[in-house]
């Protein structure tokens, strides 16, 4: 008892000595901490729906994807649902301009007219011509739509410090997104051994892209004629990848291909209007009849999980 009375008379000496006037505590600490006397809200985690394929005996055979190296990756949680090779590198071929448009979008604004420098007439190209000055935007459409070499090159022989330097703001960019398998060394992808990615590097770089809406609407959109600032020279442009407009849900990204690539391609695919997927084939030879097959498994086997 006599214990309990000492502590009770320590705590009202503490409780006057804090709200004496001239040295309250309270006071003190609200002037040096003052969120720490604020009621915080009640955060709390949300995970996404756990993605997962759903075991059925009629579905497809692995063993005609052609692809040596492939990823279907759940945007949303960054969950790979099906993966072969998918951390080989190999060269990206075209995909590369998947990076060249993004770095493009940070460097200048979709209105920026580009100046035609360097002409690059090798395998696809829009038919831009020297001198001519033309809208970000428009050079954006040749990118995705045909993959024009020559558009790639001329966003990033524009670059204010240089072309070296929008080749470094590539691999920099690469370097943020840890992207430790992948490394640019032109704007275009062309082969060359300084110059891979990986199918996993290239999904995390289309979820990325994917994040932009003007990106996503270029590379779904199956043709369109872009003209030059002075509207004097015009550019007839289809989209080369036969998935846009055959398959409901599919929104581009990129192809890609050439000899030491073999045929490669990103898509981004859209099962549900909550769900996004990014499907990515490398090596393939036929990147089509691949990405198919992988969108038929999607739609017929995938599940999610709600982990709440």
């Amino acid at each position: 008892m006599k214990k309990i009375l000492i502590y009770a008379l320590y705590s009202c000496l503490l409780i006057c000595m804090a709200l004496y006037p001239g040295n309250n505590t309270f006071l003190t600490l609200y002037a040096q901490e003052p969120s720490a006397f604020i009621e915080k809200p009640d955060i709390r985690f949300i995970p996404h729906d756990f993605p997962y394929l759903q075991p059925e005996p009629n579905s497809i055979e692995l063993s005609a994807i052609s692809a040596p190296s492939f990823i279907i990756l759940d945007k949303a949680s960054m969950t790979p649902i099906l993966q072969k090779n998918s951390q080989i590198r190999r060269f990206p071929a075209s995909t590369v301009k998947l990076a060249t448009a993004l770095v493009a979008l940070n460097t200048f604004s979709l209105t920026t007219p580009l100046t035609v420098k360097t002409v690059i007439n090798e395998e696809m190209k829009m038919g831009l011509v020297p001198g001519e000055r033309i809208s970000l935007l428009n050079l954006l459409y040749g990118v995705f739509l045909f993959s024009a070499n020559d558009a790639a090159h001329t966003i990033a022989e524009n670059d204010p410090k240089g072309y070296d330097h929008f080749i470094e703001e590539m691999n920099n960019y690469a370097h943020n997104l840890q992207l430790t398998n992948t490394h640019f060394n032109d704007p275009i992808g062309f082969d060359d051994p300084a110059q891979y990615s990986t199918a996993y590097d290239l999904a995390r770089l289309a979820a990325v892209a994917s994040d932009y809406p003007i990106i996503l609407s270029i590379s779904s959109t199956t043709s369109i004629t872009v003209a030059d600032e002075d509207y004097t020279i015009y550019h007839p442009l289809y989209n080369i990848n036969q998935l846009v407009g055959e398959i409901p849900g599919v929104a581009g990204l990129k192809t890609g291909t050439t000899t030491g690539a073999g045929e490669n391609l990103i898509t981004y695919y859209q099962p549900q209007p909550e769900h996004s997927i990014i499907i990515v084939v490398m090596g393939s030879e036929d990147r089509f009849a691949d990405t198919r097959l992988l969108i038929d498994l999607v739609k017929n086997r995938l599940s999610y999980q709600s982990l709440q």
